[in-house]
């Protein structure tokens, strides 16, 4: 044998197969072959006590839309009707933010930097909404001179 220590032996007693990428089975542990990988092919006896919590799915509340554990056996509508007589709260809307000029809707705030007000996406520049208290131009700093902005856009223009 090349790789004596690669793979290792089905654990159930009949088989003794080498394999070499062995299942672990959830309940006893032990490591089988693909054909006795299941539970019940192996005779496992831990998996039987074990057996009424395995399965089950789930379930989604229509209202809250919460994800609904059902477990095997149990019914998924008895399973939602239960959880709404429980105190199911319905999801809440989403908010609507209202534009301050043409009182459109939007499902998310645009406030405009300037004048602090909510706009839609068609008025969101100050030039759109003609926002009044637009700040005075940024200034930069060329050498000791404080320098506005448009002041220098405008002298490139004129040259």
């Amino acid at each position: 044998m090349e790789f004596p220590t690669l793979g290792k032996q089905c654990s159930y007693p009949l088989c003794r197969q080498l394999d070499f990428l062995p299942f672990t089975c959830d309940d006893c542990k032990d490591s089988f072959c693909l054909e006795h990988r299941r539970p019940g092919d192996h005779e496992c006896a831990s998996a039987q006590a074990h057996e009424p919590t395995k399965g089950g799915h789930t379930a989604t509340c229509p209202l809250c839309s919460q994800i609904l554990p059902v477990p095997a056996g149990q019914d998924t509508n008895a399973r939602v009707e239960a959880h709404i007589s429980s105190g199911c709260t319905k999801k809440s809307a989403i908010k609507v933010h209202k534009c301050d000029k043409c009182k459109a809707s939007e499902s998310f705030p645009i406030i405009c930097k300037d004048c602090g007000n909510n706009y839609c996406l068609r008025h969101r520049f100050f030039s759109d909404h003609a926002c009044t208290r637009r700040l005075a131009p940024p200034r930069r700093q060329v050498g000791p001179f404080l320098i506005d902005s448009h002041i220098t856009k405008t002298a490139v223009k004129a040259k």
